[in-house]
């Protein structure tokens, strides 16, 4: 143990948190506790190390059995699904009272077209439409996506918001994107932002056929037969492919990866988005420990953030912030003190890192994920002291879960806007020097939709498509589908703890588990292009709403026709 030359005192439970951390191992082997003794003075650090050896007086442990992991490491890749339509004949893709959203006349075959300015939800409350259809065209779009197609992601949400205060919603809400799919099976990387709305808003809408049709075609004549068929086709996960006149969906092949073998070479040059605190911190703590790379961080948390009331508890702090003649709202001196929490767990975290890596090793750059200029400067300086970037990591990441009718636009956005801008700010500052790989950090909700994440699940399963069309342009591109994570993250939450207990059907990953997944992942010779990791409560889940569907996942190989939904499976 280390201790700065100028003691502090810990009073009562102070520092429990850091010390349970190192003890149970859920923090690694590295605590630091970090206190303020009076406002206004520098802040002091005591280091604690967990010894990496037994004590002396005790025998070597025996060989440690191979541990027994909550989740499986799932490859995701689209496979063959023939589709078996219900008896009868296939309706009009348009049928009447169909309202019809689209960027272009192309999109607008029959039904009446439905705005993309301020007077949108107007028009849906005026025409109390029984169908919606939405026609996305992606022939056109770079693999980042335009102002002009979030623009119509935006209106996307702001039609589903606008029905869900309708007194009947509508029957049918059918998106069809045209040129999401190449001929060889590689979505386009814009994709997914639509596959992944759709996904969660069917669980929120078991009442209403919610569906994505996604087609090699890039013209509605070829493409609408098969979306209008799939409207009376029983579906499992509601978001089907045409691509080489196949018809296809997600499939999760359980795949355990290259068991370990020689030491995979050290990673040298790590960025990383977003890592400063949370999943971030405890996957760079072990990368740290195991590897000593040269880090550079990235984050919007100003670490030195610091005010003379800081050291008080959640509760005097509120309570001395809202009284005075200077008083804020409870809601502003909870954010206040959260602000001051994150900048104490981020100092605390980056000295956690210099310990381990060396005091000159490790830079936080302190930059707005969605400021693309802040972004290349950062890049700008991290090339041109490094070089080529060994490792970059796209983790940053907000939720704010609620479903479409109480969800506002500005967190839609706020959620979406942090990965998917973040993600296109990142792309144009490493063109031309591209890190060697690059990793984002997804959610098993990319996969499967969840309510209330109409945003999350969009930007999630835009990781897992434009994972897929880079890698298959020879980037070393790959999506980590995380569930939640036990003790850090929005899993550590007693909020989301409670959530997790009643709802049974997530698992609650252990931090020693999700490090060994992710350096599992790193030490593979190739990283397929997306991976989902699930366990048992999502396995039952997925069986309750989906009968069949994981057999369909365990048969690879199977052409046969996948069950269809039974209700939400989560």
């Amino acid at each position: 143990m280390t201790a700065p030359h100028q003691g502090t005192t810990l009073l009562g439970a102070e520092g429990a948190r850091e010390l349970t951390a190192l003890l149970t191992g859920s923090g690694g082997g590295t605590a630091v506790v970090e206190r303020i003794p009076h406002p206004g003075a520098p802040p002091l650090r005591v280091v604690f190390r967990r010894p990496d050896s037994p004590p002396p007086d005790t025998a070597p442990p025996a060989a440690a059995a191979e541990p027994s992991w909550l989740l499986d490491r799932h490859v995701l890749r689209l496979a063959p699904a023939p589709a078996v339509p219900r008896p009868g004949p296939v309706p009009d893709l348009f049928p009447p009272g169909t309202a019809v959203l689209a960027r272009t006349p192309s999109g607008t075959a029959g039904g009446r077209t439905l705005p993309l300015d301020d007077t949108l939800e107007e028009t849906v409350h005026r025409l109390r439409p029984r169908h919606i259809r939405a026609v996305v065209e992606l022939h056109g779009e770079d693999a980042v996506p335009s102002e002009s197609l979030l623009a119509l992601h935006d209106a996307l949400f702001r039609t589903a918001k606008a029905c869900a205060a309708l007194p009947t919603p509508p029957e049918s809400f059918v998106v069809v994107v045209l040129g999401g799919i190449s001929a060889g099976r590689v979505p386009h990387a814009c994709s997914g932002l639509f596959t992944g709305f759709v996904k969660s808003l069917a669980l929120e809408w078991p009442g209403t056929s919610v569906l994505a049709v996604v087609h090699e075609s890039r013209d509605l004549a070829s493409a609408g037969p098969d979306a209008a068929r799939e409207t009376v086709t029983d579906q499992s996960l509601p978001a089907v492919w045409y691509a080489g006149g196949t018809r296809l969906l997600w499939q999760a092949v359980a795949d355990p990866g290259t068991a370990a073998g020689a030491p995979a070479p050290a990673v040298r040059t790590v960025v990383a988005a977003g890592g400063a605190r949370g999943i971030g911190a405890a996957l760079l703590l072990a990368l740290a420990r195991r590897d000593r790379p040269r880090l550079h961080l990235v984050g919007s948390t100003r670490p030195d953030a610091e005010e003379p009331d800081a050291h008080l508890e959640r509760k005097e702090f509120i309570r001395a912030r809202t009284t005075g003649p200077r008083r804020l709202s409870v809601r502003e001196a909870t954010m206040a003190y959260d602000r001051l929490g994150a900048a104490r767990e981020v100092r605390e975290n980056l000295a956690a890192l210099r310990e381990l890596c060396g005091e000159d090793r490790v830079t936080y750059h302190v930059c707005d994920l969605r400021d693309p200029e802040a972004v290349r400067a950062v890049v700008d300086r991290v090339t041109e002291a490094e070089g080529t970037v060994d490792l970059l990591l796209n983790i940053a990441g907000t939720n704010r879960a609620a479903s479409v009718e109480k969800k506002r636009l500005r967190d839609f956005h706020a959620v979406r806007d942090l990965k998917v801008r973040a993600y296109a700010h990142l792309k144009a500052a490493f063109a031309g020097r591209p890190p060697r790989r690059w990793c984002n950090f997804g959610s098993f909700v990319g996969f499967t939709g969840q309510t209330g994440e109409t945003d999350y699940g969009a930007a999630n399963d835009y990781f897992n498509t434009a994972a897929l069309h880079h890698h298959a342009h020879g980037s070393r591109e790959f999506t980590l589908g995380w569930t939640l994570w036990r003790d850090v993250g929005l899993g550590a939450t007693p909020l989301m703890r409670t959530f997790l207990a009643k709802s049974a059907q997530f698992t609650a990953m252990p931090t020693a588990e999700g490090v060994h997944h992710f350096l599992h992942e790193l030490d593979q010779p190739e990283q397929p292009p997306a991976t989902v990791f699930f366990g048992d409560a999502e396995r039952a889940a997925i069986e309750a709403a989906v009968p069949g569907y994981l057999d369909f996942c365990r048969a690879p190989a199977a052409g046969g026709p996948p069950p269809a939904r039974r209700s939400a499976p989560c």
